[in-house]
């Protein structure tokens, strides 16, 4: 899906939802856009997920510790019992890692944070709601101007963090 001049509204085949079972493109009481990152773990920029913990006071030892598992990474291919030469990486998280996870989510919340939409409350009481799980996000708004807004938002955000968002 390709969403020309980032405009959600313009789109025929994205998949809209709404309470009640109604039809959002009839209704604006509530829209809502699923957003899912392009190799999220494999895109992150290293220097500003530790820039993201220390910004929110991760201890320095864990910060370190952090940043010694992700510093001079290299991988190699075992392709018919041959290994290839090392190639190093220098963005993203080891997938696998116990502490992938754990890091896409302080990164993700980086991103939700910088992105300025508010996530106290529900959607009952503010414009915009967000949802996030592993590498997906929900995003509802109760306009779809309100979509708009916070859907290039976050992406502004993201884009800063090394995340890009599935076409």
């Amino acid at each position: 899906m390709r969403l020309s001049k980032r405009e959600i509204n313009d789109q025929s085949d994205l998949h809209f939802k709404s309470n009640y079972g109604k039809d959002s493109r009839k209704s604006n009481w509530n829209t809502s856009f699923v957003l899912d990152f392009k190799s999220a773990y494999d895109s992150i920029h290293r220097e500003k997920l530790l820039c993201a913990m220390s910004e929110f006071v991760i201890p320095s030892k864990l910060r370190r510790l952090v940043k010694t598992t992700m510093t001079n990474v290299q991988c190699s291919v075992k392709f018919r019992s041959h290994l290839s030469e090392p190639i190093p990486t220098t963005r993203g998280v080891k997938q696998g890692d116990a502490l992938a996870c754990l890091l896409f989510n302080i990164a993700l919340e980086k991103v939700i944070r910088d992105s300025g939409i508010q996530t106290r409350g529900t959607i009952f009481f503010k414009a915009v709601q967000i949802l996030a799980y592993p590498d997906d996000i929900d995003l509802m708004a109760r306009t779809t101007p309100g979509l708009n807004e916070a859907f290039l938002n976050l992406e502004k955000s993201a884009r800063n963090k090394g995340l890009i968002i599935n076409q």
